[in-house]
């Protein structure tokens, strides 16, 4: 098995390397020509305020579906059922991508990555997006969260081309 090149050593090809790696990538898509992208605000558990949700109501014995232990396992269940290719997904917890999401994708057949809105601070929120395991990264664009999500977007998925990895 070939192992995938890095963020990094893709960031540093030429355009000529960039082209033949483009060119060796074959088409494992579903035939049809479709591409499957999901665009979800999640809601970051640490961006959740009870008062902002009057009209969600717990019954007695009954879980908060407004905790992290409700929703991650609903926005979990909620994925898997989507068929996606692609996914960006935004206010996504720190803590609730660590432990929870993050692992179910990677089962799933996803490569993901995550970025914090703000990296110097411990927890928050951020950026999170998920391709499949059978694409391969060829360059990657970091911008500042105040850019338009869809034009960081599609920028990315400009960048990914489909590929088995023999």
């Amino acid at each position: 098995m070939t192992q995938q090149p890095t963020i990094n050593e893709l960031n540093q090809l030429s355009i000529a390397e960039e082209t033949q790696l483009l060119n060796a990538c074959p088409n494992t898509d579903s035939g049809d020509g479709s591409l499957r992208v999901l665009s979800w605000n999640i809601l970051a558990q640490c961006l959740i305020k009870r008062d902002q949700f009057p009209y969600v109501s717990v019954a007695p014995n009954s879980p908060n579906p407004l905790s992290q232990k409700t929703r991650a396992p609903r926005i979990c269940s909620v994925l898997g059922s989507l068929g996606f290719d692609a996914a960006a997904l935004q206010e996504v917890d720190v803590d609730q991508w660590t432990a929870i999401l993050s692992p179910s994708l990677v089962a799933a057949g996803f490569d993901v990555e995550h970025f914090r809105k703000n990296p110097e601070k411990k927890g928050g929120h951020g950026l999170a997006f998920v391709w499949r395991k059978d694409w391969c990264v060829v360059k990657t664009l970091t911008s500042t969260l105040t850019h338009a999500l869809t034009a960081s977007l599609e920028s990315i998925l400009r960048s990914f081309t489909s590929m088995s990895i023999p």
